[in-house]
């Protein structure tokens, strides 16, 4: 049995490489976090035939201590560093920051010239599970879609819809309430349903902006939060390829299409608030609604150039926070927010790099609008996009300013508590916040827009 040693601090990332390579190569999978878990693992496990590590987005230096440790202790162990770092020795290999998945084993099968015999012969699970909620945006499958169902001597997968059948959304939804968290398709189908999932979403999309008017509205908020979520775990899990780069745009441009075509913002306000959808969703979309107005009244943004500037605040309202996966890590905005946080030690080094984290993602995204990734490196107070600034900074981009007073006002309608909290209350305190000129500047066209709509919501 092929034997790996993955070195990965993000859990999320760390679990989908375990998934793959058990079920692609069968192989004995161990997993480190911290340089001292490395550091024992390779001392005290014999015959690791690999190690995996990250050398980008805040991990280089860890990549770095541990090939060193490697060279000190003489275990010219073969490794595949997915970035650039500073290191070259014959036992390492350097490859793309992003490199999507299925290029990733063919690497290791490469490195381990595991020949095709070996493959062959090694055993890939039947199954493969996906997330129940993929199952809701999706008609049908060309393949029969299964349950587990555990046994104490051997796991059963039981068919529950046949190929090309019509999904039932009422056995989905039974499946949902008994507590059931994933289906499966069998093993060769794996990668047609990634497909099959990704070209659904961005069809309904189409078709929803196409004939905008034959939709309520409510539906296509449900397909907008939907596709965003799904973006999100593409992009965390996947990384940035032809099929995430394709989602997400539709998913941003949808969003700019639902913004820009709003009659009256109180009414949709309050369907955003009252739907169902994620916390991350509902504050992106927020976000981007405000924008449109508040550009407007701002002198900072020439009007000829409206459509620019709000392709910029809906991308970077989309992005911004894009890694941060739990609704309580999205809700810390501050030093005190994280000094006061249950998060894990792990979580909070993610908190504290986010922006710089995303920025750099951004950075490669094709396309992105000229300065994105300046505007969400900066989008806690930070030029650097580490950490949280305790003082508002003025020599910010004018495009920061924005997100920030708008950003601050959406946690608060979001978090709005009617027997505490009321409009008047909330704009009061964001002006005692927003003392310097730029920030007031910001807010007097929020609280127009806001005041000018009051009356809707």
């Amino acid at each position: 049995m092929i034997k790996i040693l993955i070195l990965e601090p993000d859990e999320h990332l760390k679990e989908l490489l375990k998934a793959n390579l058990n079920s692609e190569f069968g192989a004995e999978v161990l997993c480190c976090q911290t340089l001292n878990q490395a550091k024992a693992t390779l001392e005290n496990e014999a015959d690791i035939d690999c190690v995996l590590l990250r050398g980008s987005l805040g991990a280089e230096d860890l990549a770095i201590s541990v090939l060193n440790f490697m060279l000190y202790k003489k275990l010219p162990i073969k490794t595949l560093v997915m970035g650039e770092i500073d290191f070259e020795e014959d036992f390492v290999r350097m490859l793309p920051e992003k490199i999507q998945i299925k290029d990733l084993l063919d690497e290791i099968i490469k490195e381990l010239n595991i020949s095709d015999q070996k493959l062959a012969a090694i055993t890939i699970p039947d199954y493969v599970g996906f997330k129940l909620h993929y199952f809701f945006q999706i008609n049908s499958f060309s393949a029969d879609i299964f349950i587990l169902i555990k046994k104490k001597h051997k796991d059963q997968y039981v068919k529950r819809i046949l190929a090309n059948d019509n999904f039932d959304k009422n056995l989905l939804l039974k499946y949902k309430q008994s507590g059931l968290e994933e289906l499966y398709v069998a093993k060769e189908y794996r990668h047609q349903f990634w497909d099959a999932l990704i070209s659904e979403n961005i069809n309904r999309l189409k078709e929803v902006f196409k004939n905008s008017n034959d939709f309520p509205e409510e539906y296509i908020i449900e397909l907008s939060n939907d596709t965003y979520n799904l973006s999100q775990d593409l992009l965390n899990s996947i990384g940035l390829n032809e099929q995430t780069v394709k989602m997400t745009q539709a998913s941003i441009k949808a969003m700019t299409g639902i913004v820009k075509s709003m009659d009256k913002m109180g009414p949709l306000l309050k369907k955003l608030l009252s739907n169902e959808g994620s916390y991350a969703y509902k504050k992106c979309h927020l976000i981007s609604m405000f924008s449109v107005d508040v550009l407007k009244k701002l002198d900072w943004f020439p009007s000829d150039k409206f459509d620019e500037s709000l392709n910029i605040m809906v991308f970077v309202s989309f992005m911004h926070d894009i890694v941060l996966i739990k609704e309580d890590l999205i809700k810390i905005h501050s030093k005190i927010d994280l000094y006061r946080s249950l998060a894990s030690d792990k979580e909070k080094e993610l908190i504290k790099n986010h922006a710089n984290i995303v920025a750099t993602l951004v950075g490669k995204y094709p396309r992105a609008p000229g300065g994105a990734d300046n505007v969400i490196k900066q989008h806690h107070g930070t030029t650097n996009g580490i950490g949280f600034s305790e003082v508002y900074n003025s020599n910010l981009s004018k495009y920061t300013i924005v997100l920030i007073v708008i950003e601050a006002f959406v946690i608060r309608i979001l978090d709005f508590n009617s027997s505490e909290d009321s409009l008047k209350s909330i704009i009061s305190h964001f002006y005692e916040e927003f003392t310097q000129p730029s920030y007031k500047k910001v807010l007097d066209a929020l609280v127009s827009t806001i005041l000018g709509d009051a009356k809707k919501l």
